[in-house]
């Protein structure tokens, strides 16, 4: 809102604070100050020549005309005591919307009236709707007024109980104007004074009393509104007025190439018809919204217009009902209130910003695309409906709270802003719901997550990084996180943790590698950092991934293929299955080894084996293992294999009957000797066993897990027995390769470097 807005909206509220409540006498003589703050637009209005006075008190609405010069021109007054939205929807039971035929006048109101009174000098009448769009036959001269010649004014009250058939109204609408004597003529001294002449005018402006408590009232002639009524008009200018209402089926307002700024300072309602914001224009207008944007019908576009709308309510969208933002860049909307899209609502590659200032704004409704969003509201915005970001979201202040939906990220979707704890995602987990990103190729992708947990406000982002995959179709990974301890590590007390884990998620590809990065705070870890390690679980089983970087506070691990739940520990909390499986072609057998850090429900391994990769077979089943310290060894030697290659899997069996599946492997059928690795994690020195290897005939390489060959690797051993310095290299997942000559893969066994 500029200034010049805010000065204006400053005086308004200043005039209309003064009291209302005065009680004139009905002598035909205007004192000062009887009627209150007689200055025009608030208890005075002139027009024509003449001028209106207007006010009540708890009994009576009194009205007065000065300049009254022929005391047989009739005053008329219309008057709307239960509003509906739209003013002039509703049903006939509501009120009229055309008056009565007196002096051959019979106007189109902009509201449903609900009470008409026609005063002169040596007449009057006053009536009410007959509730079904007419009116009743009211009563003749039974109101209190005075006509002073000399003065040149007529005087006159209307007990509220004529009006409402009760007491005083919490607030209403209303229009006057004079009619001639004997008719004919048309009206004159009309106010609003924008109404038309005629025998049968559109009276599309009125007065809105929006309270009329003392000492909190709105003055009578402070706040006009309109209300279309009649044909199209395709050159709107223009208007300052309190509300707006559009709702004439078939017809439709247009600002064209016209200039003119729109200022309401209460609602635009449109509810049947057409309103747009221009189009052909080198510069358009303004448009500011004091109240709410009303759409429950019809379409409101903001066309072509550069200038964004700013909306100081909320906006609603209903069933059947249509928002469009502009075409052209400049064109969004700036709402400080809600934002509900029940109807349509077209983006246009336009921004809505979110920028209250009330504890929470919901964008709620149906499920809904926005091309940019802005979040500018340091109390947050909380999303309680299906929501997709096509283009950004940007974080500028405030934390957006995920309610039960997911909040969908498009494609090509970016992140903008600075996420932290004080502009972030709380998908907290605490409902389900997920920061969704759709991936149509390979990429990468921070989610910019936390939690809220008490006056505990954490941002602790993920990051997906070098995803490959094939057959993307509606691919996507979401990704939400919980600040506590993870519920299904082995131990249940145990001493190094990180208080917090993630689930990130992935469907509609066929993943082939990735790497993550998850952030903890401070005040997530328990006891000793340098122990924790990086678990993954799936299928009810953990695997160590990788490690915790103190440094930077970072859960890490590459090359992984599947996605999960994932959280940080001590290696006996994590029920690991599996640290590694490898083996070897003696000759004669195949032997297959592996190795446990901990064991949780387990009952047994099924060793499987295959010919292509794809149909395995049951082998043995073995129950125990061997080892001390947390770890358990396993071994099997396979005899029963012909001269092709042979794939092989373990099949991991709980007491419950679960069943999960380690990585395949492939052992070539030539001579070929052992590959060990100790210890496994690894700090410095990495040992590797190569018995049976014959140093001329083969070469050995350190890989991370994109296949990069690392810098601390040697080629052509000479014992059976190497080690490698590996305390450069960062934490993380990596390979030991033996290639023959060739260049042909031999075997290969993971290490994580801590």
């Amino acid at each position: 809102m500029n200034k010049q807005l805010l000065t204006f909206s400053f005086l308004f509220l200043f005039f209309s604070a003064f009291a209302q409540f005065n009680t004139p006498s009905v002598d035909g003589t205007i004192g000062a100050g009887e009627y209150g703050m007689q200055t025009e637009d608030n208890n005075q209005k002139s027009s024509d020549g003449r001028t209106w006075f207007v006010t009540w008190d708890d009994a009576n609405l009194y009205v007065a005309v000065s300049g009254y010069t022929n005391p047989d021109d009739a005053v008329n007054l219309y008057i709307d005591i239960d509003a509906e939205t739209p003013v002039n929807g509703g049903t006939n039971a509501s009120g009229a919307l055309i008056g009565p035929n007196f002096d051959n006048v019979v106007p189109d109101l902009p509201f449903r009236g609900d009470f008409f009174a026609f005063v002169k000098n040596s007449f009057d009448n006053n009536k009410t709707d007959d509730g079904s769009g007419g009116w009743n036959a009211g009563t003749d001269n039974t109101l209190p007024k005075s006509y002073n010649d000399g003065n040149d004014v007529l005087e006159f009250s209307i007990p509220w109980s004529n009006i409402t058939g009760a007491g005083r109204p919490a607030a209403f609408n209303w229009i006057g104007y004079h009619s001639f004597s004997g008719g004919g003529g048309g009206t004159f001294a009309r106010v609003p004074t924008e109404n038309p002449s005629g025998t049968s005018p559109d009276m599309q402006r009125y007065y809105t009393v929006s309270d009329t408590n003392d000492g909190s009232a709105t003055k009578p002639f402070a706040q006009n509104s309109y209300t279309h009524i009649g044909t199209s008009n395709n050159s709107f200018g223009a208007i300052t007025v309190y509300d707006f209402t559009m709702n004439t089926g078939g017809q439709q307002i247009s600002r064209g190439n016209t200039a003119g700024n729109w200022v309401i300072n209460n609602d635009l309602v449109v509810n049947d018809g057409s309103v747009f914001f221009g189009s052909g224009a080198g510069s358009y207008g303004t448009t500011f919204v004091g109240g709410d944007v009303i759409v429950s019908g019809g379409l409101l576009s903001m066309d072509q217009t550069n200038q964004a709308m700013d909306v100081a309510g909320s906006v609603t969208v209903s069933t059947g009902a249509t928002l469009s933002l502009s075409t052209s860049i400049g064109g969004d909307i700036d709402i400080a209130g809600n934002f509900t899209n029940n109807g349509t609502f077209n983006g246009n590659e336009r921004a809505v910003t979110m920028n209250g200032s009330f504890v929470q704004q919901q964008i709620d409704g149906v499920a809904t695309t926005i091309d940019f969003l802005i979040v500018d509201n340091t109390m947050g915005l909380l999303i309680n409906n299906a929501l997709t970001i096509d283009n950004e979201i940007t974080l500028t202040n405030g934390r957006v709270n995920l309610g039960t939906e997911n909040l969908v990220l498009g494609a090509n979707a970016t992140v903008g802003g600075t996420p932290s704890a004080s502009n972030m995602i709380l998908a907290d987990g605490n409902t389900g719901a997920f920061l969704r990103k759709m991936f149509s190729g390979d990429g990468s992708f921070t989610f910019p997550i936390g939690t809220n947990i008490g006056s505990d406000i954490d941002y602790t982002p993920v990051t997906v990084s070098n995803v490959t995959g094939t057959n993307y179709a509606g691919g996507y990974i979401e990704a939400r996180v919980l600040g506590v301890q993870h519920p299904d590590l082995l131990n249940d007390n145990p001493d190094d943790f990180i208080e917090r884990y993630w689930f990130v998620e992935q469907a509609g590809f066929d993943v082939t590698s990735y790497d993550i990065s998850c952030t903890y705070t401070d005040n997530d870890v328990n006891g000793d950092e340098s122990n924790i390690l990086f678990g993954k679980r799936s299928n009810n089983e953990w695997e160590i991934v990788g490690t915790a970087d103190a440094a930077t506070n970072t859960l890490n691990a590459t090359g992984l293929m599947s996605f999960s739940e994932f959280t940080g520990a001590q290696q006996n909390a994590l029920p690991v299955e599996l640290v590694h499986f490898s083996g070897e072609n003696s000759g004669k057998y195949n032997k297959l080894t592996w190795q446990t850090a901990a064991e949780y429900n387990h009952d047994f391994f099924t060793v499987q084996r295959s010919a292509d990769g794809r149909n395995f077979t049951d082998v043995a089943k073995v129950r125990e293992g061997v080892g001390e310290n947390g770890f358990k060894n396993y071994s099997y030697n396979d005899a029963a294999t012909s001269s092709a290659d042979t794939y092989y899997r373990l099949q991991q069996v709980d007491l419950d009957g679960t069943a999960a599946y380690s990585d395949i492997i492939l052992l070539k059928n030539r001579n070929t000797g052992i590959l060990s690795l100790y210890p496994n994690p690894v700090i410095t020195q990495l040992s590797v066993d190569l018995a049976g290897y014959v140093a001329d005939e083969i070469q050995i390489s350190v890989t991370d897990s994109q296949g990069k060959i690392m810098p601390v690797a040697a080629f052509g051993p000479t014992t059976e027995m190497t080690t490698f310095d590996v305390t450069t290299l960062p934490t993380g997942v990596y390979f030991v390769l033996i290639q023959d000559a060739n260049g042909e893969m031999l075997a290969y066994q993971k290490f994580i470097k801590k």
